[in-house]
Order: C-alpha cells, then structure tokens, then sequence
C-alpha cells in the first residue's frame, strides 16, 4: 500500500449522493485520496507506521465549489472597494481566497476583476506563493457601453468611461467584442463572461 496518511472522520458525506456514513477513514496518497474505508479497516490493519489525522469529533464533507465570485470585493462594501488601489485590491483578494479555502472551498471561479487580479491569484495559488482554492479566472467582465458592471463606479459620471475606470471591458459590437476577447485570452483567462 502507498497510504501516506489516514484521516479518521466522525462521520462522512460520501460520494455524489452525499450519503451520510458513519465511522469512515479517509487514505490519503501523497496528496490524493486513495480510498474511504470503515474505522474498523484501519484498526485492523497494520498502520503505526502511517501518519494518522483524528477527526473522529467532526463530520467530514467534500470540497464546495463556488461557481460565481468577485473576489476582490464584500458584500458589506461593495462600492467602497473601487476607492481603493489596485495593490489593495490584489491584496484583498489573497485574503478573500484564503478564506474561501479554509472555509471548504476548494475551487471557484471568478466572474470578473480588474487589472486581470484573478489571473495573478490563480497563478499565486497554482506556484504556491498564497492559499487559496482552484481558481478560473475570467478577467474582465464584458459589457456594453452603460451595461452591467458600469453602474457600480458610475452613479453619476459621464460617458465615455475609460476602460481602466470600470469594472471589466466596455465592447459595443462584433469587432470590439472580438478584440477584448483576444485582448482576455492573451492575459491567460480560462472563460469569458459577457
């Protein structure tokens, strides 16, 4: 066997169903989960040599996935967050993925930022250098001139907006839908969010 390490769960949501099962064993090989056994498996089995986690207080449940998040925004401050720099901003973002992963979730994807922050963060998390959950970046959300996204820094300013200013690209028909698509992927997007 190539166990690595054993997590003892409490209880366990298991497989797509999520069925609650009592009494299970997680086998971990170097980073991936191997298998789910019964406690009773491992007890029987030789494994003082294996690192073993007890959770045994705590009901285990699979990683949640986000599928629609701003990362570099709260709720509770929604427009107060475009006050701030891009460096804050970015740095905002660390923390929020930091959180969503100790939190459970394990991957999410992000439906739009600026300056491409969810690029750099999902690149920070893939080489290590912060924590955070799988990411999929959209970069820019795409919109039409006064489309979604414009409202949120531009209660009361006039057109025309400058790219920069809002939060995501600004693309009025085929052509310039055409090249701010080019213009994400070449930032190394993973989806377009229109």
């Amino acid at each position: 066997d190539n166990v690595t390490q054993i997590i003892k769960c409490g209880a366990l949501l298991e497989g797509p169903e999520l069925i609650f099962k009592e009494g299970r064993a997680i086998l971990i090989e170097k980073e991936k989960i191997k298998d789910i056994v019964s406690l009773q498996h491992i007890d029987s089995s030789n494994v003082s040599d294996i690192p073993i986690t007890d959770l045994s207080k705590y009901t285990i449940l699979p990683g949640l996935v986000d599928t629609h998040v701003h990362i570099e925004t709260h709720a509770e401050t929604d427009h107060a967050i475009f006050e701030d720099s891009i460096a804050k901003r970015t740095l905002g973002a660390a923390a929020n993925v930091k959180r969503a992963l100790y939190s459970g979730v394990t991957s999410m994807r992000v439906m739009g930022t600026h300056n491409f922050i969810d690029v750099a963060m999902r690149d920070a998390v893939t080489e290590g250098l912060i924590e955070g959950p799988r990411l999929q970046a959209a970069g820019y959300l795409i919109s039409m001139t006064g489309g979604h996204g414009m409202e949120l820094e531009c209660h009361s300013c006039d057109l025309p907006i400058l790219t920069s200013k809002i939060f995501g690209g600004v693309a009025d028909g085929d052509v310039e839908m055409r090249k701010l698509v080019r213009y994400s992927l070449r930032q190394g997007v993973d989806l377009i969010k229109v």
